[in-house]
């Protein structure tokens, strides 16, 4: 099939039909003239009894186009479809895990039984009475047709497999894949044999795969019922009860190594008994003489797609890639609790509004990679033009950037917190006491004997204990009973004459109060200019407790003929807050990464000068508990304001203040590690 032009078969296709072959879009019926007489039905081998040509490969691949290919779906179509369609079925390939696979192979298995084609040219009949011009004409006649159709079977299967630890990727790459061979024997009734390599042991595969986890994909057409053992059930009139509930065992059972390669290697003997057609040949309308001379006459010229074929592919890896981001977007949405901040710079965040604006621009961006299709589609020879001036984001800015599951499994390393917040899930309420009066403390009963059991008895009654006591201890951490609605301001009245009356609105009201009871608002610096922001916000309303910041970055820009701080990014475990223009050029920055147990204590700032409205903060200086001292800006002749952190509120928790094109006001939020 090297050579040939195809496209997978639907039951709409006619012969003489237009065809778009980029998209993989049927178009008008009947676009060229065929004589019943000059059509012909030929065996693929007209020496054997059995007529069949097999074709088999099995590799590893990295792009999802490579899947698309081998299957002879257009990238186009795939884009336009939003999947891989084949034979008028999807195939239900997981991106995710294709994706996030160390390893993904690919098997294929191509029969062909027999070919009904055209023997002599079509003649290409033109509409009458309608001037077409090249896109027009495309439109409605494509850029081919549909000359013949091949009949037999198409099998493909997708592993794809994570290895568990990365240093037996070799050897797994090694002993997945056995040889398939594929022979045909022409010369003793025409017998397809197709077997797999015995050379490569079913142990060696088993322990490959124990140390992955992997999953299988199979699409097929022709062959009927391919599962080992599902066949033979169902031709088997004999068969009792006892086998027919093994068949439908049998056939809701999911796929395996073992399964794949015996359903692989029986796929050309069942395609034998049971073919069906499986693609379609396609003939360039530039091939039928008289078209050439009506297109000549007509100035009208059939769209060449070779040349665009390179950059369709890429854009089928970057559009299958921002779905499977889009994907893990909405699982983390689901189960947030399950996932924590990527370990890469500007992580992105874990809170509702910025997973919800991320998905939004990268659905833009497929609508974008949809609409390149749309123009190499009609003009396939600007494709270097059209890649030039894509706007397209490559998805990999985002893929790593996404938050990342929690690890579920501890590594035995339990603190004590760690263990009674576990514990405190179980139920260990002691047996009820026994009814009756107590004895006598005068009885003169015998003390009884320890015996082994009294023994262990003891020992769990003072586990008991020591889990209640723990849980109790764990307990005292937890969040505070509902506070009363008068609640004193999470601010120093000095602060507070200080604020602006949004600020006052915010976090001074009744609401605010009890929202912030956590937290301490100290003294800001700068002119209120911009939005307001307090990350003290998004922290309250994050679903998980939020503990220290584990990042902060902070930049400078120039703001006329000084420089100020441009913007602020505050990382924590569950999300990213951005504060100010991002977008700007930076003159220079300080990024702290914390350690385990370390945080702010202390923050000095100074106000830049009045310019176009705005002062900025022109110096900043940041003290941990661990005595690293870190300063950016210039201080010289300019106020400073310093601030603490308090015994109640002991470490930073992130700024509060008004930004725009830069942070025009910024003060410190302080509070406790995990809120």
């Amino acid at each position: 099939m090297v050579g040939i032009l195809l496209a997978p078969y639907n039951d709409s296709m006619r012969l003489g039909q237009g065809y778009n072959s980029f998209l993989h879009t049927p178009c008008v019926h009947d676009a060229v003239k065929i004589e019943d007489d000059n059509i012909v039905t030929k065996p693929a081998d007209q020496a054997g009894k059995v007529s069949q040509v097999v074709n088999y490969t099995s590799r590893f691949v990295d792009k999802i186009s490579e899947v698309a290919k081998s299957m002879n779906v257009s990238a186009g179509s795939s884009i336009k479809n939003g999947g891989i369609i084949a034979s008028g079925s999807t195939l239900t390939l997981d991106e995710a895990k294709f994706a996030s696979s160390d390893l993904n192979a690919i098997v294929s298995v191509k029969v062909i039984n027999q070919t009904t084609e055209i023997l002599d040219s079509a003649i290409f009949e033109p509409m009458q009475g309608i001037y077409f011009n090249s896109e027009k004409f495309f439109n409605i006649y494509g850029n081919c047709y549909i000359s013949g159709f091949i009949e037999g079977g198409d099998f493909t299967a997708i592993l794809s497999a994570r290895v568990l630890d990365i240093a037996n990727k070799g050897d797994v790459e090694r002993a997945l894949f056995p040889r398939i061979k594929s022979q045909v024997n022409s010369s003793g009734g025409g017998e397809t044999n197709f077997t797999l390599n015995e050379a490569a042991g079913t142990s060696a595969i088993s322990s490959a795969m124990s140390k992955t986890e992997s999953t299988i994909t199979v699409s097929w057409s022709g062959g009927g019922q391919i599962k080992p053992g599902e066949l033979a059930y169902m031709m088997d009139a004999s068969f009792d009860a006892v086998t027919l509930y093994s068949y439908l065992l049998a056939e809701n059972e999911e796929w395996t190594l073992e399964t794949l390669y015996k359903a692989a290697a029986a796929f050309p003997a069942k395609v034998a008994n049971c073919p069906q057609k499986t693609w379609a040949i396609l003939t360039p309308y530039n091939h039928t003489k008289n078209f050439v001379a009506w297109a000549e006459k007509n100035d009208v010229r059939i769209p060449q797609f070779d040349v665009a074929q390179v950059f369709t592919s890429d854009l089928l890896d970057m559009y299958m890639e921002y779905k499977n981001c889009v994907t893990r977007i909405q699982a983390v949405l689901t189960n947030p609790l399950d996932y924590v901040l990527s370990p890469v710079p500007d992580a992105v965040g874990i809170s509702v509004r910025e997973l919800l604006n991320i998905r939004k621009h990268m659905k833009l961006q497929m609508k974008l990679i949809s609409r390149d299709v749309d123009k190499i589609a009609m003009h396939p020879e600007n494709v270097d033009q059209i890649e030039s001036a894509s706007s397209i984001e490559p998805p990999e800015l985002w893929s790593n950037r996404l938050p990342i599951l929690r690890k579920v499994a501890n590594d035995g390393n339990w603190t004590p917190a760690q263990a009674a917040e576990e514990l405190a899930k179980f139920s260990f309420a002691a047996s009820a006491p026994p009814k009756g009066p107590p004895a006598s403390a005068t009885s003169s009963t015998p003390a009884p004997t320890l015996t082994p059991q009294s023994s262990l008895n003891n020992s769990i009654e003072a586990s008991l204990a020591s889990v209640q006591q723990s849980v109790a201890a764990a307990a005292s951490h937890s969040p505070p009973a509902p506070i009363e609605p008068s609640q004193p301001a999470p601010c120093s009245p000095e602060v507070e004459q200080s604020m602006t009356e949004q600020e006052k609105s915010i976090l001074l009201s009744a609401a605010g109060r009890n929202k912030f009871r956590n937290y301490r608002f100290d003294q800001t610096v700068g002119s209120p200019g911009g939005g307001f922001f307090s990350d003290a916000i998004e922290l309250t309303n994050s679903l998980a407790p939020i503990a220290w910041p584990q990042r902060i970055e902070i930049h400078m820009v120039r703001w006329d003929t000084s420089q100020v701080i441009g913007w602020i990014k505050t990382a924590y475990e569950q999300m990213v807050l951005t504060r100010g223009n991002d977008r700007g050029h930076s003159l220079g920055s300080i990024v702290l990464n914390f350690a385990a147990e370390e945080y702010i204590t202390k923050v000095r700032l100074a106000k830049g000068p009045m310019v176009w409205g705005a002062e900025g903060i022109a110096f900043i200086e940041i003290t941990t508990n661990t005595g690293r001292v870190e300063r950016l800006g210039d201080s010289a002749g300019k106020q400073v304001v310093e601030t603490s952190a308090t015994s109640e509120y002991t470490g930073l928790k992130g700024f509060y203040g008004t930004s725009g094109d830069i942070v025009d006001r910024l003060g410190p939020v302080w509070g406790e590690g995990a809120l």
